[in-house]
């Protein structure tokens, strides 16, 4: 059971789907593919308080 049902800025129906994320840091980029809770009407995007957490210490990383 995912943790949405609906869309919180559209109200859109939501999928489970894995998705690429680009991070950049300075002149650095990473590209990630990801899973992710999207939104089949405006597109957004949902992640779990652990994909946040990478994506944080990938930036950390990435940054000259």
């Amino acid at each position: 059971m995912m943790p949405i049902e609906r869309c919180p800025v559209c109200g859109g129906n939501v999928v489970e789907k894995e998705v690429v994320e680009v991070l950049h840091g300075g002149d650095n980029t990473a590209i990630l593919m990801v899973d992710s809770i999207v939104c089949q009407r405006c597109g957004e995007r949902f992640y779990s308080l652990n994909t946040v957490r990478k994506f944080e210490e990938i930036k950390k990383s990435i940054i000259c």
